[in-house]
């Protein structure tokens, strides 16, 4: 396996929380998603974000599957050192994930699928392990 992350010593590992808490938090992070991507909303969102390039809700699908993918990325090492299989199983599922709910979105009246949702999702997925990468790599 190649690594990304860097060698480390026994007590750097001990600074990352228990598995099962790490674990709880990426489950709380794809429970948030799915209901904040399926409940009903009170209108689209179509204020442009920051610097004016998309609307606030990409970047809002970004910041979401950033946290659910880093948050799985991080509950799933057995240490600080993140090998490359990890980190793009980890991005991989978080836009299978992504894909699920916009199909669930399809089905639901008030909610409609978006490749760009998607495409967001992806970004954010990527962008997400990547800044997991960097955390670990900083303990």
């Amino acid at each position: 396996m190649t690594d990304i992350g860097t060698e480390l010593n026994r007590s750097t590992v001990r600074r990352l929380p228990a598995r099962r808490v790490r674990v709880a938090a990426a489950v709380a992070v794809a429970l948030a998603v799915a209901v904040a991507s399926l409940v009903p909303t009170t209108g689209g969102l179509s204020v442009s974000g920051p610097l004016g390039v998309l609307g606030v809700d990409k970047w809002l699908h970004g910041l979401a599957y950033a946290g659910l993918a880093g948050t799985t990325a991080f509950a799933l090492v057995d240490d600080v050192r993140v090998d490359a299989r990890l980190a793009a199983r980890t991005t991989l599922g978080a836009v299978l994930y992504g894909v699920g709910v916009e199909l669930l979105q399809a089905a639901v009246p008030y909610r409609t699928f978006s490749l760009a949702d998607a495409a967001a999702n992806g970004v954010g997925a990527v962008v997400g392990v990547a800044v997991a990468i960097l955390v670990l790599r900083a303990l």
